[in-house]
């Protein structure tokens, strides 16, 4: 994972268009360009329970690599 300054120079230095985003606080995407994908799966540090949501940033990683593209998980 990596902070918001590292996730906007990626994005443009790979050509990055999906961004898997497990903050809690997000409330939308630091890259405001409308070929990014910003998916947003909340993990809250130290809660229970949170395995469906894992389980849902996985598959959209999953997903994402099947189809060849690069993700940046924030």
């Amino acid at each position: 994972m990596c902070g918001e300054s590292d996730v906007i120079e990626i994005a443009n230095q790979e050509d990055i268009k999906y961004i898997v985003d497990l903050r809690v606080e997000a409330t939308k995407s630091i890259i405001q360009d409308p070929q990014v994908i910003w998916a947003h799966f909340p993990l809250e540090d130290g809660k229970e329970n949170q395995v469906e949501m894992l389980k849902q940033a996985i598959d959209f990683v999953s997903h994402a690599y099947e189809q060849g593209k690069q993700v940046i998980l924030h």
